[in-house]
């Protein structure tokens, strides 16, 4: 799924430049990594912790033993949460609450794809972030099984082509953490640029005096 989007970047809000402040338009571009396609993405996968549940949270009577963590924690929207719980067969079941209305009885089980020595399943939740005035935005998340550990991430990314200084470069835009999963010129937001038009996205780079980009090695 890929949708068109417009933004407006200021380059210094992102940390890549310590000068030319400005703004500059770019069209990006939403690009999804599926499951399905076994393909990594962008998105950086953190640890999700499962605790028993409290009387907050509505499930069918019939679920054994389930558990519930945070999927997504963030200081401007309610926090997604995910619920596991085994099933009759001794298999666990897990669901994400996408409407964060605390709600497990209207959800489906998540389906977990094998990548290599990973579980992968997909989820399309809806932000309701309390600043914003908008009443929720869509954002793919993943949740990842390996051995007996369970992460979450973003599994959605932008990107488009910065024009600087007659040049044009490709450039990627995705969230720092789970827990930033909207779009924003702040530092939730990380910037990569193919500084050398190689296919290739570099993290540490900056615009220079005359205009031109330089890119920051670390030794």
């Amino acid at each position: 799924m890929k949708t068109l989007l417009t933004v407006i970047l200021c380059l210094l809000v992102f940390g890549c430049s310590q000068h030319k402040e400005g703004e500059i338009q770019v069209d990006l571009e939403r690009v999804v990594t599926e499951a399905e396609s076994g393909e990594r993405g962008y998105g950086r996968k953190s640890n999700i912790f499962f605790e028993d549940l409290n009387k907050d949270f509505i499930y069918p009577s019939q679920w054994e033993y389930p558990e519930v963590a945070v999927l997504s924690r963030g200081d401007d929207f309610k926090n997604i949460h995910v619920l596991r719980h085994e099933n009759n067969k001794g298999d666990t079941t897990y669901y994400v609450d996408t409407n964060a209305n605390s709600d497990f009885t209207d959800e489906d089980s998540l389906y977990f794809v094998r990548q290599g020595d990973r579980l992968v399943a997909d989820a399309l939740v809806d932000i309701y972030p309390e600043s914003l005035n908008v009443d929720s935005i869509r954002v793919h998340f993943q949740v990842v099984k390996i051995d007996d550990w369970r992460y979450g991430r973003i599994s959605e990314h932008r990107t488009g082509t910065l024009n600087l200084g007659g040049e044009s470069f490709d450039i990627l835009l995705r969230p720092r953490s789970k827990e930033k999963p909207i779009y924003q010129r702040d530092s939730g937001t990380v910037l990569f640029l193919d500084a050398n038009k190689n296919g290739e996205f570099e993290g540490q780079w900056q615009i220079t005096d005359e205009g031109g980009i330089s890119i920051q090695r670390k030794d």
